[in-house]
């Protein structure tokens, strides 16, 4: 049985902005460079968070302040605990944006090296939410992920043989293991050169946020164990031929021709 896939680093993360702001500083990490878990990335700033801090942090010194006082004062002691709540809820409330903040932070998730930067984003300029600002990678093992219709899930299992085909043929082939399959649908196609919408081969339309949605679902299927091991600077796109129980020649004729009408329909 064959499928897409496409074929990178065993892990890899990409840092996305938590929140819309303002690039401050963009520390001089160049393109494949290596970088260890917790190194800046980047670093934001947002008005909103801002002022909700300024907001919310003289209400819960103030807090602290009335109940440290509480004992010498009988206006703030006729109150009992609820200074203490008070002080509780408003010390909660400032965690929680204090917390946001930080988040604005991104950093290297791990040890590993620099695979892609938002060279679009300059010091000062603004970053939407959820905009694509860097990934890191682990380019020490690679891994390849196939995405399957659910009718052939049954087809395969865990410990199959599978042989990836890459679409650059100068890196030829890998023969990896069927590791794990998933039971929930993707949502989003994280993989966009997969997408029909970019000529992939996943027929996909695009949401309000940009996102590459599979117009019918599909199931991820991770390879593991792939020799060679190399990890290519870049994510190679192919073809799975996956080790699968036989399927009818009339079913498979369906459904190669529910996919031409998918894909010419423009979807």
């Amino acid at each position: 049985m064959s499928a897409p896939a496409i074929l990178g680093a065993a892990r890899e993360q990409r840092l996305v902005a938590p929140a819309p702001g303002r690039l401050v500083e963009a520390p001089e990490t160049a393109l494949n460079s290596m970088v260890k878990a917790g190194d800046l990335l980047a670093s934001l700033t947002s008005p909103d968070i801002d002022q909700r801090k300024a907001e919310s942090a003289p209400s819960a010194s103030l807090s602290r302040w009335q109940l440290n006082q509480q004992a010498f004062n009988e206006e703030l002691l006729s109150q009992g605990k609820v200074l203490q709540k008070r002080l509780h809820g408003d010390t909660g409330i400032l965690q929680s944006i204090k917390g946001e903040e930080a988040r604005l932070q991104l950093r290297a998730p791990f040890n590993g090296t620099v695979v892609y930067k938002n060279d679009e984003i300059m010091p000062g300029g603004w970053v939407a939410a959820r905009e694509w600002v860097a990934s890191v990678a682990d380019l020490t093992r690679n891994r390849v992920d196939v995405y399957l219709e659910e009718m052939d899930l049954k087809r395969i299992s865990i410990g199959g043989n599978a042989r990836f085909i890459p679409d650059a043929i100068e890196y030829g082939a890998f023969s990896c293991k069927i590791s794990e399959i998933d039971r929930v649908s993707t949502t989003l196609l994280d993989d966009f050169s997969l997408a029909s919408f970019y000529g992939g081969p996943i027929p996909t339309h695009t949401d309000g946020q940009h996102e590459m949605v599979p117009v019918s679902p599909h199931y991820r299927v991770r390879l593991d164990d792939c020799t060679p091991g190399i990890v290519p600077p870049v994510r190679l796109r192919g073809v799975a031929h996956l080790e699968a129980t036989r399927q009818s020649p009339a079913l498979a004729l369906f459904r190669q021709a529910w996919i031409t009408i998918i894909r010419e329909s423009g979807l």
